[in-house]
């Protein structure tokens, strides 16, 4: 019996054949431009049509077998048919010797595609295909006598075909090598008169396009991509020549654009904005995209995977000098200093001892070639090293100073702390205030209190690029000379004297030089500096000598930290700050996007509801988010599940604050209309797919969705792919068609709901065969929100009726928990403490993520019965056994780093109150591991390097706090040296892991009853140490409209004016909408604090609880191959062994579901499962196939990068798969193969990928025992 999707397929098709003639149908097989092509887009039967369109000559297996299929389809349609239609088969007939007489043609373009390179010039190139052994000839391959259904014959010639193709490419390339090396040196010579050119012309403004340089720089899309690379190179070579002959102190902007995403500007005032540049130059990274991989569970409408960007290249580049649309403006600018961007000239050199105090060189350079170690300093710190501060304040000064600019009104706290107060004298630049030359502000602690007492000078530049902190010292120079030295510089040497020897004279007697005892002695280092400046002696960098010097100091300084004590404010009590902000009535929201998907993504519909509503109101068209926000009211706030996605459509209308992390967007706010407008991510908060919230939150009356995204173009009128354009203006879709161009076919149950959603919505169906789109896609967009509202909904009801929080009121789900133990725990234990600075730094470099890794990091095929053993809930398992540190740290001093003190003195892992001979509560050291007694296949040991974390059993320098260390000794026998670190004492606090016990228990009850409450703790649970871990964020996004009115009337230029002020904070901006423009500056002054202690012992712990379990199955030598933070695949046959040995060695029951046990977890099928064969390949990179009491078969695969139903579609068997990857071949993955995959720029743009492949393989060495 047919289906309702075959009957409706089969009554189309004899629709079309009584529609159209049998030549118009003939002619969609007609072959055009070696491209067998349906060539009237007026068939309307589906599966005619879709294996026409992919029928190509480029790929000539897939054209046998899309024929064969196409046969096939006809064949089951017409032994389908009922008997009141007759099939013509004089047509099926005109139509299979059509395509039959394809094949020839097909093998006649490609034989004679093939034969082309013997055009090329034999004896030229013969000598390069010595060296690979290759003849040069080609044997004619006859494909006159192939039998259209002889498979046999067409494989083998298919076979010598590619041999023959494979040959002949390798030719090509050798040619097209030689071409193009001596393309290059024409290139080169180009090259070289064009940099000529510009040395005898060195303007600023030097616009470079590919019409100009000839070629260089011109990305030719027709050239080899080896020519491409060497086109690369040339830009960096003439923009390194360049860079020599530009000035550090004119703002310069670099600007490279990409058709389609407009200009890219970069600030090139440091190192780091150069060297980005130009990496990203030679990784042809020419577009802004986010490489983030996002959470497979992420409704499969907006699925993003980690990008490989197309190679796109540089069409037009341009240097030029930033121009201010405003010339005569007040001086929008901050007090603060940075680098000093000028050398001084020769004639001065004999200051150069003064203005070396100053950090002011002729050179960046010293005698050894390397830049001067002065500069490891901004100017700030390098004046209190001019000044004899002592190296412990001044490190404790320098952890927090790590960008090169230093904001004045954030020195001010800093320097109370360390007891300094700064007096700091500036020119006055306000030229409204002609009558003070000076203006004087104190900074730091009051003079009572200081233990340093300075005098600074704040040097101000009128080219607004060198404003320079210098330590204002008395220098042994009378004003006299300054006012005299050109005419005592010439005394001197007509009398051979030392100029020197003139600085101190004060008075000119007939023809000598005279002191006075009554007359000044000296003068001020700034005013040796402006008379310098005055008298054009200072002549600024080129952009290349700044290139030598970084930003971020960051590096600088944590490389020269010699001793850890530490700042009395970089320790605080956890504490909840009041929120002083006035309270704002907001409305509440939910809302979603549906956008085209061809191309560049643009929206053509908006769904929206007010949280307390029942109405869910819609905008349709091009201008639906327009429409939106003019409906949105003032101080409204609006869900979007996924704002990374539905926020770029909104982005353009006024962003003014954007809150970013991992590559989501977590916040936006919007200025539209006089509104002010705050969208939220609700993923942030409930990290699943809309899908999953019916079953999460018992949701009912919820109607099941299937959507043809594809089929809908921009402004939602459907593709064209009908002729019938009355039907395409009137948005009315054909029922048959709707599913044509998604990338994985629906299948009969997929089309049966579709047709019922059709005919449960109100005037959607309009005939037997067609449907109002418009109708289809407000029901569809409605659903979502629906769901949204009321999935988010009940969940912001049980957070306040079991948290008493309001989710309104926080961003992410980390945020979420820390608000909870922040309130219920944290602020509650007397005196524990969050870190800042280098107590902070110090801390973080004890974090290590979880263990991941095959057994000996080595392939592994396997067998034997497995378990997938999972700890329960490992990470609160390690809070509610962990027992909190309080206080502050104390620095280990010498006596305490020898033999076992510190561990001998350590408190017990439950021990809560100190004794006399254990008072120690917690330590984080440096030690050096000089031997490892014990080697393990899953090691402890972790060495840091650039690439990462490796787990080795080699001797290195490691940091651990006491739980790693102590596991460290006890279960690979270490021997070590302790280096230097903290430790703490006091009381300890077992508040958190008794909140997180309640919270397990009660999360346990809450599911065992079925209540979707327990959701909200899981939550929290597994969210709780997040925000323990989290580092500093050192730039930040501001968004700035680039012209509006004031309240004048008068056009002003925010976006010019922030420039202004914060020049040498950004590094680099682009322009997000017509009049938005976005800034990426950076943070340079360090005041980020977090309980990082928490997270690292939570982590170690975690680690002991596994590490209890494996290393003791290493001890009995039963078999784990597999690690993946919380779980292990490990040998069934022996796992009750384990668990006896377990509890005779630790007093604790190993299986069960309570915290710190563990229980076999294969979730793919019910009963008593286990693995019975298993490919383990590397990290996140298995398979097993599971079996359980009743025979069943299931696989659990996991390739990371990868989604598991593209793994399921390869092979009938995955482990066939999965036994190529383990024998050392490759695989190539086309990620677009089943759902689409989306770029993000920073724009605020996304588009569909056109290509997205991944090629796996792993060359790891073959385990065996």
């Amino acid at each position: 019996m047919n289906t309702d999707k075959e009957q409706y397929r089969i009554k189309n098709f004899y629709n079309f054949t009584n529609t159209y003639s049998e030549e118009d149908i003939l002619n969609c097989f007609t072959i055009k431009a070696g491209t067998i092509k349906a060539a009237s887009t007026k068939i309307n039967n589906k599966e005619c049509r879709k294996e026409l369109i992919a029928m190509d000559i480029e790929t000539r297996d897939l054209y046998f077998h899309y024929k064969a299929k196409l046969e096939a389809q006809l064949k089951r349609m017409e032994d389908n048919k009922k008997s009141t239609i007759k099939l013509e088969q004089p047509f099926l007939s005109k139509v299979f010797n059509k395509l039959n007489k394809t094949d020839k043609q097909t093998f006649g373009l490609i034989n004679k595609k093939a034969t082309l390179i013997k055009d090329l010039d034999e004896e030229k190139i013969q000598k390069e295909l010595d060296k690979k052994n290759l003849e040069w000839s080609l044997n004619n391959i006859s494909f006159d006598n192939i039998e259209d259904n002889d498979d046999l014959m067409r494989e083998d010639m298919y076979k010598k075909f590619e041999e023959e193709l494979r040959i002949n490419d390798e030719r090509k390339n050798y040619f097209k090598e030689l071409k193009e090396k001596e393309q290059y040196e024409n290139n080169m010579e180009e090259y070289k008169d064009m940099i000529e050119e510009i040395e005898d012309h060195t303007e600023i403004n030097t616009k470079v396009t590919y019409d100009r340089v000839n070629k260089i720089i011109k990305a030719d899309f027709r050239c080899g991509f080896r020519e491409k690379l060497k086109r690369i190179q040339l830009v960096r070579e003439y923009f390194n020549d360049l860079i020599k002959l530009v000035p550090s102190t004119t703002e310069i902007i670099y600007k490279y654009f990409l058709s389609q995403d407009g200009w890219k500007s970069y600030m090139l005032n440091t190192k780091d904005a150069i060297d980005e540049f130009l990496n990203s130059v030679s990784e042809e990274s020419m577009c802004f995209i986010n490489k983030q991989e996002v959470n497979d569970s992420i409704d499969s409408t907006f699925y993003v995977q980690q990008t490989i960007p197309e190679p796109l290249f540089i069409l037009e580049l341009q240097i030029s000098a930033y121009h201010y649309e405003e010339d005569d403006v007040k001086e929008y600018k901050t007090t603060g200093g940075s680098f000093f961007p000028y050398r001084y000239k020769p004639e001065f050199e004999i200051f150069g001892q003064y203005l070396a105090k100053a950090q002011i060189f002729s050179s960046l350079i010293d005698e050894n070639g390397k830049v001067r170690s002065e500069f490891d300093l901004n100017c700030f710190t390098y004046a209190l090293k001019q000044a004899n501060v002592d190296d412990e304040t001044l490190e404790l000064v320098l952890i927090h100073c790590r960008g090169r600019y230093q904001k004045a009104k954030m020195l001010d706290e800093l320097c109370k702390s360390v007891h300094i107060r700064i007096r700091i004298d500036r020119e006055n630049t306000d030229k409204s205030n002609k009558h003070k030359n000076r203006k004087i502000d104190y900074y730091g602690c009051e003079l009572k209190d200081a233990k340093y007492n300075l005098e600074m000078f704040l040097y101000r530049d009128s080219l607004m690029k060198g404003d320079h902190y210098i330590l204002n010292i008395d220098i042994p120079i009378t004003p006299f000379y300054l006012k005299n030295r050109e005419e005592m510089n010439k005394y001197a040497l007509e009398n051979n004297l030392s100029i020197d020897n003139m600085f101190d004279k004060q008075r000119k007697v007939r023809n000598s030089y005279l002191t006075n005892s009554c007359a000044k002695t000296t003068i001020k280092l700034s005013d040796l500096i402006l008379y310098i400046r005055d008298h054009n002696g200072f002549e600024p960098y080129s952009l290349s000598d700044v290139f030598h010097l970084k930003s971020d100091l960051s590096e600088y300084v944590l490389q020269s930290l010699n001793t850890l004590e530490y700042l009395p404010f970089e320790t605080r009590k956890i504490e909840i700050k009041e929120n002083k902000r006035k309270e704002v009535d907001h409305s509440y929201w939910y809302a979603d996007f549906e956008a085209s998907t061809q191309g560049y993504h643009n929206p053509y519909c908006v769904c929206y509801s007010k949280r307390g509503e029942d109405k869910i109101y819609n905008k349709y068209g091009k201008d639906c988010a327009y429409d939106f926000l003019c409906d949105l009211p003032h101080n409204a706030v609006c869900y979007f599940h996924n704002l990374k996605y539905d926020g770029s459509f909104l982005a353009k209308y006024g962003v003014n604050r954007c809150i970013k992390k991992s590559g989501k967007i977590m916040q936006m706010t919007l200025k539209f209309q006089g509104k002010q407008l705050t969208f939220k991510d609700s993923y942030a908060l409930i990290s699943t797919s809309l899908a999953s919230f019916p079953k999460m939150f018992g949701l009912s009356n919820i109607q099941k969705e299937i959507y043809p995204y594809n089929y809908y173009g921009p402004g939602g009128l459907r593709r064209e792919t009908s002729y019938n354009q009355e039907r395409v203006e009137t948005n009315i879709g054909n029922i048959l068609e709707a599913d044509l161009y998604e990338i994985q076919q629906w299948n009969e149950d997929q089309f049966k709901l579709f047709v019922e959603n059709i005919d449960s919505i109100d005037n959607c169906r309009t005939d037997e065969y067609h449907f109002n789109m418009k109708a289809y896609c407000v029901f569809y967009c409605n659903q979502d929100v629906r769901i949204l509202k009321q999935g988010h909904s009940k969940f912001r009801d049980m957070c306040l009726e079991y948290l008493n929080i309001d989710v309104d009121k926080v961003i992410s789900a980390a945020s979420l928990a820390n608000t909870y133990f922040k309130h219920n725990v944290y602020s509650k234990i007397n005196n524990l403490k969050e870190y800042g600075g280098k107590v902070r730094e110090f801390i973080q470099g004890a974090i290590y993520g979880g263990r991941c890794m095959t057994r000996d990091n080595k392939k592994w095929y396997v067998n034997d019965e497995l378990y997938d053993y999972d700890a329960c809930s490992l990470y609160p398992s390690a809070i509610n056994r962990l027992k909190l540190a309080t206080g502050s740290p104390i620095v280990i001093p010498e006596n305490m780093l020898i033999n076992d003190y510190l561990l001998n003195h350590l408190m017990d892992e439950q021990q809560l109150e100190p004794t006399e001979s254990k008072f120690i509560s917690a330590f984080i050291v440096d030690i050096d591991i000089t031997k490892v007694n014990k080697k393990l296949h899953f090691p402890l040991i972790v060495k840091k390097d650039k690439t990462g974390n490796h787990n080795t059993n080699e001797p290195c320098v490691m940091r651990v706090d006491n739980i790693l260390l102590e596991d460290l000794i006890k279960f690979q026998q270490i021997e070590y040296k302790i280096i230097r670190g903290y430790y703490w004492t006091g009381n300890k606090s077992d508040l958190l892991s008794n909140e997180m016990a309640k919270l397990y228990n009660l999360r346990r009850d809450f599911k065992k009853q079925g209540n979707p409450v327990q959701e909200v703790f899981k939550l929290i649970m597994n969210s709780s140490y997040g925000k323990t871990i989290q580092k500093p964020i050192k730039s930040d996004l501001v968004y700035k409209q680039i012209s509006v009115k004031n309240k004048k009337g008068d056009i002003q230029y925010d976006a010019d004016r922030y420039l202004r002020k914060n020049s040498l904070l950004v590094k680099s901006f682009y322009d997000v909408a017509e009049n938005i423009r976005c800034f990426e500056c950076n943070k340079s002054f360090d005041d980020f604090f977090v309980p990082n202690l928490i997270g690292v012992q939570t982590l170690t712990m975690s680690k002991r609880i596994m590490n209890e379990v494996m290393c003791l199955a290493e001890d009995l030598n039963i078999p784990i191959y597999y690690q993946d933070t919380d779980s292990m695949h490990i040998l069934k046959s022996r796992i009750n062994e384990l668990e006896d040995e377990y509890y005779k060695k630790y007093n604790r029951v190993l299986r069960g579901s309570d915290m710190g046990q563990f229980h076999p977890d294969f979730d793919e099928l019910s009963g008593d499962v286990t693995s019975i064969e298993s490919y383990f390949l590397g990290k996140k990179a298995y398979c097993d196939k599971l079996t359980n009491e009743n025979n069943e078969i299931e696989y659990h695969l996991r390739l990371k990068g990868i989604p598991n139903n593209l793994l399921n579609c390869q092979y009938e068997d995955p482990l066939e798969l999965y036994k190529k990857l383990y024998d050392g071949e490759s695989f190539n993955f086309n990620l677009l193969q089943l759902r689409p995959s989306f770029e993000f720029t920073k724009d605020f743009k996304i588009k569909s990928r056109s290509q997205f492949c991944r090629n796996i393989k792993f060359n790891t060495d073959l385990g065996s025992f």
